[in-house]
């Protein structure tokens, strides 16, 4: 009896060790089952192929030969092998990206048109926009200087009418999700989570200059007077303080000189350098109002570059879905791209601006005193704006 009990113990002992090693070998010989689940390219590598112009304008926000030209851009920052199994080339992954940005697609939707995992979808999007704001953002978003300037304020002279005008400068809003840390900070006046990105625009409605993550909850004000462009202005370092660049404006018995301006709406503090309309407290003379109209009328040039930023990329229209601290960089990874199309001459299609929420202005206007110099200077202009008018 007790040698049957060992024999039989022995035998199951045995067969244990042959279950477990028949375990062991089939799992060195097989390989992860994520890497054989099949996903679907056919878009991508077929469909997507076969677009036009138009199409791919329709997709991507921008032509074929645009898309041609960023790749080529990113390609010795992006190229990349992988050891285990093959890397998705650079026109996969920028296509991804900037797909993203031109929809409001989640990730899962885009996931399935490219053929690859949502989490591979936040992945491509997060190392493309890094790519752009690293190496192209530089060279596309810089305020003008020498004869580019003098062709700014020709711009502004000939479309507008409005004389020594550098550019144009306001704040829209980008929706956001809501925080973990802080949210009642990013609650802005329209009673939605945002951060600002303020912004300066030419006359061809690129952006010459951005300052963006600031909580939504705080005022232009106070955006504009902590910002790089204030401390670079003032110090004379972006705007020439030269005679050349410099008109007299006024009545021919009280010429003012007038230096190179950046024009604003009335929640900024007027500046040697930037003008603002009178406030309108309902006792605004003929002239006065006909001032604030020429300002106005040149100042518009930025609500319709934001608008057509966003409507470009529709994906500012909505809520980003993406963690606060990565929405600056995604935001201005978007800018150079806006100031890439608008280099390029692509064409924009006015139904994109369709239910765009330009969201500029949603601050509520501060009183700033008037330095003595600078309301000189835009009394002199509302005289001889007065004047050109008769």
């Amino acid at each position: 009896m007790d040698r049957y009990r060992r024999l039989s113990k022995k035998r199951r002992r045995n067969r244990i060790l042959q279950v477990m090693v028949l375990c062991v070998t089939s799992t060195l010989h097989s390989e992860r089952s994520v890497w054989e689940r099949e996903r679907s390219r056919h878009w991508w590598e077929v469909t997507v192929q076969t677009f036009d112009d138009d199409r791919w304008r329709e997709n991507f926000r921008m032509s074929k030969a645009m898309f041609n030209l960023l790749c080529q851009k990113l390609r010795q920052h992006l190229e990349k092998q992988s050891r285990i199994r093959q890397a998705l080339c650079l026109e996969h992954r920028v296509a991804v990206a900037v797909y993203f940005l031109a929809t409001t697609g989640e990730y899962r939707t885009i996931a399935n048109l490219f053929g690859i995992h949502k989490s591979t979808v936040c992945c491509i999007v997060h190392e493309v926009c890094n790519a752009i704001y690293t190496h192209i953002f530089p060279a596309v978003v810089k305020f003008p200087q020498d004869e580019e300037l003098k062709r700014v304020i020709s711009g502004f002279q000939q479309k507008w009418n409005f004389p020594n005008c550098g550019g144009a400068i306001d704040a829209t809003h980008i929706p956001i999700v809501a925080p973990q840390q802080f949210h009642s900070d990013y609650v802005n006046r329209k009673g939605f989570y945002s951060i600002i990105m303020q912004a300066v625009c030419d006359d061809k409605y690129r952006f010459t200059d951005v300052c963006i993550g600031w909580p939504g909850r705080v005022h232009d004000a106070r955006v504009f007077s902590n910002s790089k462009l204030r401390a670079l202005a003032d110090s004379g370092e972006i705007l020439p303080q030269t005679a050349e660049m410099m008109d007299s404006v006024g009545p021919a018995d009280h010429k003012v000189d007038m230096p190179v301006v950046i024009i604003a709406d009335p929640a900024y503090p007027m500046c040697p350098w930037l003008l603002k309309p009178y406030s309108n407290r309902g006792a605004l003379t003929e002239e006065q109002s006909y001032f604030n109209y020429r300002l106005s009328s040149a100042r518009m040039t930025i609500e319709y570059t934001f608008g057509r930023f966003k409507g470009r990329w529709i994906r500012f229209s909505k809520r980003i879905d993406v963690h606060v601290e990565f929405v600056p960089v995604l935001t201005a990874a978007s800018v150079a791209l806006h100031n890439m199309c608008e280099n390029e001459h692509e064409l924009f299609d006015p139904d994109w601006l369709q239910d765009v929420d330009v969201g500029a202005g949603v601050c509520g206007q501060q009183v700033h005193p008037d330095p003595v110099t600078v309301s000189a200077l835009r009394t002199a202009l509302t005289a001889q704006f007065a004047n050109d008018r008769q």
